[in-house]
């Protein structure tokens, strides 16, 4: 049985840094949460707009590339967990 990952936030954006377009055959089929989306998307948009590290054009196709990734990882969504446990 092959071992699968959970990938954070940062996990994500340092996979696809290091890996480019590797990153979607390491972290397809793994798992992510929910809340993961949110978090990126906050990132890329602090790198863009805070501290224009990233321009908007780059910040935008590598959103739209970490979005695809996310996409094909097993979500986790944590409000279902916390209402279950409640």
């Amino acid at each position: 049985m092959p071992i699968s990952f959970l990938f954070d936030s940062s996990s994500i954006l340092i996979a696809v840094r290091e890996f480019r377009e590797k990153a979607i055959d390491i972290m397809s089929g793994n798992f992510t949460t929910s809340l993961a989306l949110y978090e990126v998307g906050n990132v890329i948009w602090k790198e863009s707009s805070l501290l224009r590290r990233v321009k908007q054009k780059q910040a935008i196709e590598l959103l739209r590339a970490i979005f695809l990734i996310i996409k094909r990882m097993n979500i986790i969504n944590l409000s279902e967990k916390t209402k279950r446990q409640a």
